[in-house]
């Protein structure tokens, strides 16, 4: 794939299947985090993770978007430690969908029950970004993976704290969705997304005049969905490629719009 670099993002760290991150844990604004990148950086990037929560490759993102761009970079645990189990989905069994349907966790509240759903974040994100920004950040940049880009597109509406925004392998987006956004906007997408849909929300994001003009996309048609966030498969050549291209691409579209 395409290798891409600015002026700040010139190489990429190796993408290792067997990861230690290299971040720690934090409280911020009242909200857990997974933190890392240069503690003086006067940019800082917020990234929402899929209903898994904290995962080893999300965070390995986490930590290539802090080397590429010199961004401090905060995954919140909005889950409060209570993500969907990793090995529920698919849920192709029945002993898996009888662990769905039991499992009380916030997680699962938000897709499957509609309680806490993704607009109940709203106040929370925009909180987190705005204090970002009154601890001395000039500028916050936002992404979202898989049910992540939902709460992501939300908050980016007039208003947000947030000065840009990438979706990946995006879940529950609607095309009314990016009628609202009103900062620029990234969206790379896989071979899993409902096609009828993420056209309909390009073609949206495309007329919007807050955003048609900055809006890009790029499709992995060889990676599954998930493949940037907690299901990555990075012993596969091809999606650690995709995986490190999908990283590289957010650096490099986030530089080019945060102060």
């Amino acid at each position: 794939m395409t290798q891409l670099s600015t002026p700040e993002c010139c190489t990429v760290p190796p993408i290792e299947s067997r990861y230690t991150p290299k971040g720690i844990t934090q409280e911020v604004n009242g909200v857990i985090c997974y933190v890392v990148g240069d503690q003086t950086a006067t940019r800082a990037i917020v990234a929402i993770y899929d209903i898994f929560g904290f995962h080893s490759s999300s965070e390995q993102g986490a930590d290539i978007l802090a080397a590429l761009t010199g961004c401090r970079v905060y995954i919140p645990d909005l889950f409060d430690g209570k993500p969907l189990p990793l090995d529920t989905i698919p849920a192709d069994t029945q002993e898996k969908q009888t662990r769905m349907s039991s499992c009380k966790t916030r997680a699962t509240d938000q897709v499957f029950t509609g309680l806490g759903n993704p607009i109940h974040y709203s106040e929370l994100l925009t909180s987190f970004g705005r204090y970002l920004i009154s601890q001395g950040f000039a500028s916050v940049g936002l992404y979202g993976l898989c049910w992540g880009s939902k709460p992501a597109a939300i908050v980016s509406s007039d208003g947000t704290p947030y000065s840009a925004l990438v979706l990946i392998h995006p879940s529950l987006l609607e095309p009314e969705d990016a009628k609202k956004i009103a900062i620029p906007t990234a969206n790379f997408t896989s071979s899993q997304e409902d096609n009828d849909v993420i056209r309909a929300f390009n073609a949206e994001a495309k007329s919007n005049p807050s955003i048609g003009s900055t809006f890009i996309t790029y499709h992995y048609p060889d990676a599954h969905h998930g493949f940037a966030g907690a299901r990555a498969n990075l012993d596969d050549n091809s999606l650690r490629a995709s995986f490190q291209d999908v990283y590289q691409r957010t650096a490099k579209f986030l530089l080019q719009h945060l102060a």
